[in-house]
């Protein structure tokens, strides 16, 4: 199945959207308080990215073990 992966972030939070076909997940964090305000906003899309990857793969791997 084919997913779109979408992401941003700036110096307070960071968000991504994951989608498919049949659904879509919407996440946004707050930056912890060691980046809240430090990063720039080209670092904080990156810190998305990763968090959003590996937050959509632990959401696959619970729903295969059966877990919500």
């Amino acid at each position: 199945m084919e997913h779109t992966y979408y992401f941003d972030g700036d110096q307070k939070k960071i968000s991504w959207i994951i989608e498919n076909s049949q659904t879509r997940s919407e996440e946004s964090r707050m930056h912890t308080e060691y980046f809240y305000g430090q990063v720039t906003s080209e670092q904080s899309k990156y810190i998305a990215l990763h968090v959003g990857i590996f937050w959509g793969g632990g959401k696959i791997h619970n729903k295969k073990q059966g877990h919500s």
